[in-house]
């Protein structure tokens, strides 16, 4: 290169032309030596010949100094700085070749090789860019992603390797991947990839399984590795993803221990779950959701409406509320509905919508049993009513003896003033008649109260004993002697109920019998049926005497009523007390109306756990 880099008065042009100068002065000064000394024509013409070549060469050499060298040597300079430039990395300079002697071929040569040098470039350019994205891409990777070759060096180690196995990248590049494994894998694992390049038998390749690797600090990690087989610029590399098994057992160890936790919350909720899909699928429910199903159907619970069967107006209408949660988010009602186990439950029910990770829309549910609540409350008004009525009826009655016996007694004063003693003794009779009525009238309201508040717990019962208790109880009423009283007692379980409950139904049923009687009847009876079936006790009560009147019969059971006034007094309190006694023994009182005389039926279970609610 210094070649080109002297002055032109160096260069190979001025030497050139300098020779040719120097050649004919030479050839001048030798032609005018010999010239004198030959005397020969013949050597005087070659001689002459000799001084005009090397005047020629002199003209030549002048024309080449000043017209063709430094053409020469501009397109040479040129060519250099062109060498120069790609020689120092840049190939943005262009090399222009015109013409076709040496000097253009070199040019055209030179910018050959410039431009596979710009091609090369590029080439490596994109070929690291690539390698970077690829990175970018295999960094960004949730699982550890491990390239290798056929020899098991590493080629690339992402930055989820470098988590796992607390090696930085730098640390593993060009290191064979045996070193994360224990050593008994790390023995076997270059006979696979020799056997498999030998024969092509795939091991691992395109598989997945979990191993055992091998951390820096020496602690081993439960991988799932799965290894695939790729092909870059005919380079076989292998592709290693490595799943945290750590990680995802933990993870499904606490998604485990979370649905159990829910299962639990779900199976000891009372109140009724259940969650429905945008098509009003039920998806999930607890327990006691289910429970309300007959066992045979509670599989097909899930996954259904559990509205198939009902009529489109029906399903309709039944849909009302959860349609209005879908739309709205959120719908709340009360409505009664009888389940296929064949009882009627009031419910109260809020739906609530929600959206899972994906968008889609769900309804939660929640149904609260609140049949309790609403018996509660019709018991209440039905209570409130009849205390308003046993306040006025009360008063009433207490008040009329009194009004009675106090005129009777003023009576009695008066006849007794005037010294007629009979009528006075008469008023005096009528009187204690009248507190005698008042009294049994404060009797019968403190056992109504007694039979509200007393409690007791259930024994075994001997209905033979019981019965026997009760008549003997009731054989001081009038006209008890007369009446022949049969028991046909055909129970063949055993009965575990509330002994005075029971005793005070059958006594006052008798009761009422016997008093109210036929007189004109030549034989009154009163039948006592008492039978077993299933798991009921039934006992029948039938008289012959003067029966309920028909206009009467729908207010039977209510306080206050009496219904043969002249025949005896009565506070009207004794049937109703039967009925709320019936129905604290979890069962139920009715009355028939046979060709003469009542029967009354009583039905109750014959265990207090199998009471009616």
């Amino acid at each position: 290169m210094a070649l080109f880099q002297r002055d032109f008065h160096h260069s190979i042009g001025f030497k050139l032309t300098a020779g040719f100068v120097l050649v004919a002065l030479l050839s001048a000064a030798g032609f005018h030596l010999v010239s004198d000394a030959v005397h020969d024509d013949g050597h005087k013409l070659l001689l002459t010949i000799m001084l005009g070549v090397g005047s020629n060469l002199v003209i030549v050499a002048v024309v080449m100094y000043l017209f063709i060298y430094p053409q020469i040597i501009r397109r040479l300079n040129s060519l250099n700085k062109s060498i120069r430039a790609i020689t120092g990395g840049n190939l943005r300079r262009s090399i222009n070749a015109h013409g076709d002697d040496e000097i253009t071929a070199f040019e055209r040569t030179l910018e050959l090789f410039r431009q596979e040098l710009i091609s090369r470039e590029k080439i490596r350019k994109d070929a690291l860019l690539g390698q970077q994205k690829l990175q970018v891409i295999l960094d960004g990777a949730v699982d550890g992603i491990v390239l290798i070759d056929e020899r098991g060096t590493i080629n690339s180690f992402n930055r989820t390797c470098e988590r796992l196995f607390q090696y930085s990248a730098e640390e593993m590049i060009g290191k064979n991947v045996s070193v994360l494994m224990p050593r008994h894998t790390a023995k076997e694992h270059d006979g696979y990839l020799s056997n498999y390049l030998q024969t092509g038998h795939k091991r691992m390749i395109g598989t997945a399984r979990e191993v055992v690797a091998i951390r820096k600090d020496g602690k081993t990690l439960p991988v799932r590795l799965s290894v695939r087989e790729i092909i870059i610029d005919d380079k076989r590399l292998y592709c290693g993803v490595l799943e945290d098994m750590e990680e995802r057992n933990e993870a499904e160890k606490r998604y485990a221990y979370i649905q159990k936790f829910q299962q639990l919350i779900m199976s000891n909720i009372p109140d009724l779950l259940f969650v429905k899909d945008s098509e009003f699928r039920i998806v999930n429910a607890n327990p006691a959701f289910l429970a309300v199903y007959p066992e045979s159907i509670r599989h097909t619970v899930i996954g259904s409406t559990t509205l198939e069967s009902y009529q489109p107006e029906e399903r309709e209408a039944f849909l009302v509320f959860d349609r209005k949660a879908l739309a709205e988010g959120y719908s709340e009602n009360e409505e009664v509905i009888q389940f296929p186990d064949g009882k009627s439950r009031a419910l109260q029910t809020k739906k609530v919508r929600f959206y899972n990770s994906q968008g889609e829309a769900f309804i939660l549910g929640l149904s609260r049993d609140i049949t309790a609540i609403k018996e509660a409350e019709d018991s209440l008004r039905k209570a409130n009513s009849e205390l308003e009525e046993f306040a006025y009826r009360t008063s009433h009655d207490l008040r009329s003896p009194l009004v009675s016996a106090i005129s009777l007694l003023g009576m009695a004063r008066e006849s007794i003033e005037d010294g007629d003693t009979e009528i006075a003794v008469e008023s005096i009779k009528h009187a204690e008649a009248s507190l005698g009525n008042l009294e049994h009238l404060v009797k019968s309201i403190l056992s109504l109260t007694e039979t509200k508040h007393v409690s007791e717990d259930a024994t075994d019962i001997d209905l033979d004993r019981l019965l026997g208790s009760a008549i003997k109880h009731l054989n001081h009423m009038e006209g008890f002697q007369r009446i022949d009283i049969r028991i046909h007692n055909n129970a063949t379980h055993v009965v575990k109920t509330l002994r005075g409950r029971l005793l005070l139904i059958i006594e006052n049923l008798l009761s009422n019998a016997i008093k109210y009687q036929d007189p004109q009847e030549s034989n009154p009876s009163i039948t006592i049926q008492i039978t077993t079936p299933g798991d009921r006790l039934i006992i029948s009560i039938e008289d012959n005497g003067l029966g309920i009147p028909e206009s009467q019969r729908s207010h039977l059971f209510q306080m206050f009523k009496r219904f043969h006034r002249r025949v005896s007094f009565g506070s009207g309190l004794g049937l109703y007390m039967v009925r709320k006694s019936a129905e604290i023994l979890g069962g139920e009182l009715s009355f028939e109306a046979p060709e003469k005389g009542a029967r009354f039926v009583l039905n109750i279970p014959l265990k207090p756990e199998e009471r009616l609610p």
